[in-house]
């Protein structure tokens, strides 16, 4: 009896060892795949790298984590190229509308100012923050905001293009005819 409780001692303390080599293995591999991860995305991070990818290795849970990270950055540089060329755009186009002569505005509805460029600003002795996203009434004198504010209702009414020639007094004092 004795001997056999012996050995069954021996038996359980090695079982218990080789359970613990083999829990440790499996610990460390799995620490190791997500150390790698670990690394990869702090990298990406650091060095704002998004075309860099974790590897797809290791078991499948891992792998199946890499494949998503790795398709989420995909798609986020994809975000990030897109949101850069529309940036890139609107620069060219801001600088191209505020370096011709033609005056170009629009209007949020019929006396607010939406966008100006800088023609039409210096045209009206303003810069282009002073007359932006504001009421007429606030910039210029009450008859010329109520000829220009007719034929706005006409247009935000009807929807219709509307042509029309007014004399609107210049930064100089003067009065010059435009035509819309």
């Amino acid at each position: 009896l004795r001997k056999v409780t012996f050995l069954l001692m021996v038996l359980g303390a090695g079982v218990v060892v080789v359970l613990g080599l083999l829990i440790g293995f499996v610990v460390r591999r799995t620490s190791g795949f997500l150390r790698a991860m670990s690394r990869t995305m702090q990298n990406i991070v650091q060095h704002s790298d998004l075309n860099r990818r974790i590897p797809v290795e290791g078991p499948a849970e891992f792998q199946n984590l890499a494949r998503t990270i790795n398709d989420t950055l995909e798609r986020l540089a994809a975000s990030t190229a897109s949101q850069e060329a529309l940036q890139s755009a609107a620069e060219n186009q801001r600088i191209l509308l505020n370096n011709i002569q033609t005056q170009v505005w629009y209007l949020t509805d019929s006396h607010t100012y939406g966008a100006v460029n800088a023609a039409h600003a210096a045209f009206n002795g303003f810069t282009i923050e002073d007359m932006a996203f504001k009421d007429m009434v606030e910039i210029f004198p009450k008859d010329v905001v109520e000829i220009c504010a007719e034929s706005n209702v006409e247009v935000f009414t009807t929807g219709k293009l509307l042509r029309a020639e007014e004399w609107v007094p210049h930064v100089s004092g003067e009065r010059r005819l435009i035509s819309i």
